[in-house]
């Protein structure tokens, strides 16, 4: 009875007696495992600094190696390639793979752009002693960052796609010999639809110019052929594309329109040299009269044809002015002076073989009074006389030059001395002189 009093008592003891070493044990068992975490985070420490160490020595010999092989390459020239780490030739290769293979291609200019600045980038990197180990690949790989940067180019407003056209065709045709891949074909067919685009704005472009020419005045004409040499070349440059054109009709209506221009300005500025060349010529008209009146008829003929050509062409604006009238007033006065001096002159030859028949006649009839002479005094000397008297009085006279009144007082002249001749052999040398003889001209007597 006393016994199980005392266990009663005592048990609250005893477990808390337990729980304690219990306890203890728990707090012994923890600090062992802190003490095991210790020791394997010194030992992680101490791997990860020897595995640094290890990586750092394996750089240095690396960089100890390459240094070495460079000089030996220096020395050696390149009898011993360099070799570049293999990390730089893995993105070598990637840049080849994307040129080889056509769908991996870049598809717009920031693509490109990031080709180019990874190709950039990566031949920063390369050692010049390397450089000729990977020259091949490298001009390769160039050469397509190259293709990829024009054919995703966007031209500048102001940059002629004509010097695109050229840069691309440059390019395709400087292909280098490793390219499998079809992207020279590509170059070419980029040229072409450039080249194409070029032309349409070429023909745009010259279409605005000579529908602004055509209808501006002066000035707007002037601002209108700024980039251009002249309207000639806006014509030629139409005339290209005239025939092949789908705007033929329309090309063909500007050029017809621009050779109307064209010619017009050809007759002003002739009109302008003419005008000039009139003016000179009259300064001549009293101390030079005979080149005075040879510049003024050709002056005249020259102005006449090149009327007649703006008339051929259905041009009958008055370029010339009063050019034409003026000068054809002075020549026809100088005519009319001429053709006067030249009655005048007739006249004169007229009535001197007049005198000269009639004093070869009144010798005659005193010969046949007084000697009792044949023939009425006419000896074959007096016929020879008359002869000569009309080749050269008569026969130098043009008669299609003579006014009526001149020419019928000629008339009666000439067959005077063609009756007193008839039949005989000094009439026919009279025929013979007239078809030989040089006839006056209006300006060739004074």
């Amino acid at each position: 009875m006393s016994k199980k009093l005392i266990d009663s008592s005592t048990r609250p003891a005893v477990l808390s007696v337990m729980l304690l070493l219990l306890l203890i044990a728990c707090a012994w068992a923890i600090g062992l495992q802190y003490q095991q975490f210790e020791r394997i985070s010194t030992m992680e420490a101490a791997i990860q600094e020897l595995k640094h160490e290890q990586l750092d020595r394996i750089a240095t010999i690396e960089t100890t190696t390459q240094q070495q092989t460079e000089i030996l390459n220096a020395a050696l020239g390149n009898a011993l390639p360099v070799k570049m780490p293999r990390k730089w030739e893995g993105r070598l290769e990637e840049l080849e793979t994307r040129v080889s293979d056509a769908d991996l291609w870049p598809t717009d200019a920031s693509q490109s752009q990031k080709f180019v600045d990874e190709l950039s980038q990566l031949i920063s990197e390369l050692s010049p002693l390397a450089e000729s180990n990977y020259f091949p690949r490298l001009s390769l790989v160039r050469w397509a960052a190259l293709a990829f940067d024009v054919l995703h180019r966007t031209p500048a407003p102001d940059e002629s796609l004509d010097n695109l056209v050229e840069q691309i065709r440059a390019i395709a045709d400087a292909t280098p010999d490793g390219v499998v891949s079809g992207l020279d074909q590509k170059l070419q067919v980029a040229a072409d639809d450039w080249a194409d685009k070029a032309e349409a704005q070429l023909i745009e472009e010259t279409i605005q110019v000579a529908e602004k020419f055509l209808k501006g005045k002066d000035a707007a004409r002037q601002e209108a052929l700024s980039h251009h040499a002249s309207i000639d070349e806006v014509y030629e440059i139409l005339g290209i594309y005239e025939n092949v054109s789908q705007r033929d009709d329309e090309i063909h209506e500007l050029r017809t329109n621009l050779q109307r221009q064209i010619v017009i300005r050809e007759a002003q500025s002739q009109a302008a040299a003419l005008t000039d060349q009139w003016a000179e010529a009259k300064k001549l008209v009293t101390s030079k009269p005979e080149v005075y009146r040879t510049a003024a008829s050709m002056l005249l003929r020259e102005v006449t044809s090149a009327r007649a050509v703006l008339v051929l062409q259905g041009i009958h604006q008055p370029v010339y002015g009063s050019l034409e009238g003026e000068i054809q007033d002075a020549v026809e006065g100088m005519q009319d002076e001429a053709r006067r001096r030249y009655q005048g002159w007739a006249l004169g030859q007229i009535i001197r073989f007049q005198k000269k028949h009639m004093a070869i006649a009144e010798r005659a009839s005193r010969d046949a009074r007084l000697l009792s002479f044949d023939n009425g005094g006419w000896t074959d000397d007096r016929f020879s006389e008359v002869q000569h008297a009309m080749e050269s009085y008569l026969l130098p006279i043009d008669r299609a030059l003579l006014d009526l009144p001149v020419l019928m007082r000629y008339q009666r002249e000439f067959d005077e001395g063609w009756s007193r001749l008839d039949g005989r052999e000094e009439q026919t040398n009279v025929a013979k002189a007239s078809s030989l003889r040089e006839k006056r001209n209006l300006h060739s007597v004074q």
